[in-house]
């Protein structure tokens, strides 16, 4: 039984969003496939994993819309009220999964659990997403799993997103907008490992401004393409210290791509079927990459330990586990804080 849609939900962001998920799992699948004696169709189709690496942008891209979106709804916004969905939204799921993932991948790499205390402790305080330069004067911990960065980059943007809110109000969104804009791209230019929220705010405020397409601005002005053209011009200069913005580009293309298929009716089922998927996509992008593991693991203790066999077996299993894994914490834990 998949989840069913709630109808306070836009099915077009869920479908997005398994996209994304989806797109995240493949990627990582190609990187526990063991490929040195793969056939070169093999090859070729996980070299086409890489193109999973968008699935962040992706999200970073909806989360801006979502926030944004929840902020419109409402007559008056309370700073108190927001961090306390935002916090029952993303905290205890992925508390949940730092708990059964440590444990999980000490197991599988059969290490001891010695100082696991102190890893979960940081982790579930995003510690290990401290800027770079912090680790001069601080003992260094890792994440977990790897993927977790960008739930403190999430993180921060929660925290900042209040004084975002207040300036809108207070001076517009169009002048709001481009001024975090431009403070972002400037951040990126000065230091693109810099780790804190300004290098990636600016995919947030494009999700922002692509918000209209669901919920037009309270003064009924209609989206204007060319604040779209021109935030993408000022996001094109962080390609100038290595970003790749044409990421940023084709997640919102895909966007715009997936509104115009829903206003016309097209691709109607497969829209449903990834909205599906969208639903537990948080826990399915927290889990995935651990089960992945799991699934090399149990081929190669099967006898199939690398070449085309281990990567074509490995591959179905993963998906297989990924997602009954993530669906069976999205019934158990997640939904009871959407």
């Amino acid at each position: 039984m998949t989840p069913s849609i709630p109808r306070n939900r836009f099915q077009t962001l869920d479908a997005l969003r398994g996209v994304a998920a989806l797109g995240v799992l493949f990627f990582h699948i190609t990187l526990v496939c063991d490929l040195s004696s793969a056939s070169l169709l093999i090859r070729l189709f996980y070299a086409a994993g890489k193109l999973g690496t968008l699935g962040v942008d992706i999200f970073f891209v909806l989360s801006g819309i979502c926030i944004t979106l929840a902020f419109r709804r409402t007559a008056s916004f309370s700073a108190g009220r927001f961090f306390r969905r935002r916090w029952a939204r993303l905290w205890p799921t992925y508390a949940f999964s730092a708990v059964l993932l440590l444990a999980a991948n000490l197991l599988l790499a059969r290490q001891p659990f010695t100082g696991a205390g102190a890893t979960l402790a940081a982790n579930l305080v995003f510690y290990p997403g401290l800027p770079e330069w912090a680790w001069a004067f601080l003992p260094r911990q890792d994440w977990i799993v790897p993927v977790y960065w960008t739930l403190a980059y999430e993180a921060q943007f929660y925290l900042v997103f209040p004084a975002l809110a207040f300036a809108w109000r207070r001076y517009g969104f169009y002048p709001a907008h481009y001024t975090g804009l431009a403070l972002s791209v400037t951040a990126y230019l000065l230091d693109p490992n810099a780790g804190l929220f300004l290098n990636r705010w600016f995919q947030f405020l494009l999700g922002s401004l692509l918000c209209d397409l669901f919920h037009p601005m309270r003064e009924g002005r209609p989206f204007l393409w060319k604040h779209l053209l021109y935030s993408n011009l000022l996001v094109a200069l962080t390609s100038l210290r290595g970003w790749r913005w044409e990421a940023t580009l084709l997640a919102q293309a895909l966007l715009l791509f997936a509104v115009a298929m829903e206003r016309r009716g097209a691709l109607a089922f497969l829209e449903r079927l990834l909205a599906r998927v969208g639903i537990f996509s948080y826990s399915l992008y927290l889990y995935h990459g651990t089960l992945a593991l799991l699934a090399s693991e149990l081929i190669a203790r099967a006898g199939w330990r690398q070449g085309a066999i281990h990567a074509a077996l490995t591959a179905p299993l993963a998906l297989l586990l990924s997602l009954a894994g993530s669906w069976a914490v999205f019934r158990l834990i997640e939904r009871r804080f959407l």
